[in-house]
């Protein structure tokens, strides 16, 4: 609350100090808030340009928040989002997780093996 509290002389300025607030606000906002379409965009350039391999979760998360715009003060945040849509659209079945080695993401179901 300090962090943005103006004060005047001995009193709180609220007017500047909702001002302050709200200002910090809308640059989080345009910082962090990308809509899941934007997510879904750029989650599949990323699965585009691996030609039809597994791409490592975190090179996923890494490549689409580049595709994102992504910086050092909502990397964190963009990635986390990244991981909650992509854990979504595995759950929907419309992404495929294989993991261990040559693992990752994909959208093709992985094939079993047969003894």
């Amino acid at each position: 609350m300090n962090k943005f509290t103006i004060r005047t002389g001995s009193t709180v300025d609220i007017d500047a100090s909702v001002a302050a607030y709200t200002e910090a606000l809308t640059q989080w906002a345009a910082d962090n808030d990308i809509p899941s379409d934007q997510i879904a965009t750029a989650v599949n350039t990323v699965l585009d340009n691996a030609d039809g391999e597994r791409v490592p979760m975190p090179a996923l998360l890494n490549f689409a928040a580049t595709e994102l715009g992504s910086n050092y003060r909502n990397h964190s945040t963009l990635t986390d989002r990244i991981h909650d849509f992509v854990s979504a659209e595995v759950k929907a079945g419309r992404l495929f997780t294989v993991k261990g080695s040559g693992g990752g993401v994909s959208r093709t179901a992985p094939v079993k093996k047969s003894v």
